[in-house]
Formats: structure tokens, sequence, C-alpha cells
């Protein structure tokens, strides 16, 4: 598996994952019919980001990685 996720991505999938998979724990108590959708749906951000592999993003054929600038010199012309 190639890393599809960028750095950037992956921070923002931790801060959103996080929270919204700890929220299950909060709304658990009320019986809501939601809590096990906050555990799924952040466990799925945070298993990503830590991973660096996203399957949405391999369906599509994105990637949020950049890739490496290459340095090429190219040819001086002589005088």
């Amino acid at each position: 598996m190639k890393n599809n996720v960028g750095w950037v991505e992956r921070t923002v999938r931790i801060l959103l994952g996080l929270p919204t998979a700890t929220a299950y724990l909060y709304v658990r108590h009320f019986s809501h019919p939601w809590s096990y959708t906050f555990l799924i749906v952040g466990l799925a951000l945070t298993m990503t980001a830590a991973s660096g592999w996203c399957p949405i993003h391999r369906l599509f054929g994105t990637s949020t990685v950049k890739k490496p600038i290459e340095l090429t010199q190219e040819p001086q012309e002589t005088p």
C-alpha cells in the first residue's frame, strides 16, 4: 500500500477523529442511536491518519502526498 494521505490531511484527520471517537463515550450513556456512528467515523479517521493510506483516495485515484522535487540540471549553453 502506497501512502496517499499527506501530512496536512493526516493532522486534520487526527484532530477530527480522536474527539469524534471520544464523543462515543459521552453519547452512549444516553442510548443515542448515533453513538456507534461517532465511534466508527472517529476510528476510521484515526486509522487512516495513522496508516497514511485511505481507501477512498485509492478508489478515486487521488493523493494528497506531495511529490518530491526532482533536481535536474539543465545543460548550459556555451557562448
